[in-house]
């Protein structure tokens, strides 16, 4: 399972902490892990790589003055009042961690899932009459899932699934723990559903 970091605006020293620890990571991964370990950790020492990279290019994006009030506020754990003599500090992080989107969740397109659930339909050769008897619903409620007029819920995206067998959440749902969350992410050519390790 691959390790992804999540952060919004106002994460700016959790992402340090993971900065720290992904950098601690990095150093193991070259010097301290067997062959075996490397290939297992190899999307997390990506994912580690890419913060490390991700913090040179911000400190050198900052001034000398705003180095030094950054390794201030660090020490101390926060920001104080002389953020507004220093703004790049926060503006620079937010331009090169933030606005490119790395680290934000995916949300679905529900006309993107929509579609697909439609094309499944079709592949399977089912009328909607005959999904919306297994499901319970209207046909209409049906057809607004597929034109992407209307959000599923997770309960009949679920019943979709095993209908068109195109997978099933039934083991992620014996596994679950509070350590884990899912989402359910569309692509150009099929649906896919990732297991994210939340990261506190």
């Amino acid at each position: 399972m691959s390790k992804r970091y999540f952060f919004h605006s106002g994460d700016f020293f959790k992402w340090y902490r993971t900065y720290i620890k992904c950098k601690r990571h990095l150093y193991d991964y070259r010097f301290h892990y067997t062959t075996d370990r490397r290939r297992d950790e190899k999307e997390l020492y990506k994912e580690s790589l890419q913060i490390v990279d991700e913090y040179k290019i911000y400190t050198s994006s900052l001034s000398e003055a705003d180095k030094q009030y950054l390794e201030e506020a660090i020490k101390e754990g926060r920001f104080d009042q002389r953020l507004d003599v220093h703004p790049d500090v926060i503006d620079n992080w937010e331009e090169i961690v933030i606005k490119p989107g790395r680290h934000a969740l995916t949300e679905v397109d529900i006309a993107k899932l929509g579609s697909k659930l439609k094309e499944l339909r079709k592949f399977k050769e089912m009328y909607r009459a005959d999904v919306c008897r297994y499901l319970g619903i209207a046909e209409r409620t049906l057809q607004a899932y597929e034109e992407g007029d209307r959000e599923i819920s997770i309960n009949y995206f679920y019943k979709l699934m095993q209908l068109y067998g195109v997978g099933d959440i039934s083991d992620f749902l014996k596994i679950y723990t509070s350590n884990i969350h899912f989402a359910v992410l569309t692509r150009e050519d099929n649906l896919e559903i990732i297991f994210v390790d939340r990261v506190y």
